[in-house]
């Protein structure tokens, strides 16, 4: 979801007609760090779920089935930066056992939302 409003975003301007200089994207990129990081530790460690990932009908648990501690929700938080690095490729690990490298690296898991 966050990547969403990132595009949206970006589509916004290319309507615009502004074509913003590459020397202006470091700005961006600090923008969106602490943004993004807000937006999934703290919703995650307070609750289990970030808004993308209640609307998608998902839930992290940590040990003893709690929302992961704040430790973990940012480690889920540098393995989402890390997959997004490596263009997706850590998705793969998905395949072997259902756990991502977000759940490898946190210690977490990721779970359909029990309604």
């Amino acid at each position: 979801m966050l990547l969403g409003v990132a595009m949206l975003l970006a589509a916004g301007v290319l309507a615009l007609g502004a074509r913003p200089p590459v020397d202006t994207w470091p700005a961006a990129v600090l923008f969106f760090l602490p943004f993004s990081f807000l937006y999934v530790v703290l919703p995650l460690a307070f609750w289990g779920r970030t808004p993308g990932m209640t609307w998608a009908g998902l839930v992290a648990r940590g040990p003893a089935d709690q929302p992961p501690s704040f430790r973990q929700a940012t480690l889920r938080w540098l393995g989402a930066l890390l997959t997004l690095a490596l263009a997706g490729l850590p998705l793969l690990l998905t395949l072997a056992d259902g756990r991502s490298l977000t759940d490898r690296l946190s210690g977490t898991r990721t779970l359909s939302n029990p309604r």
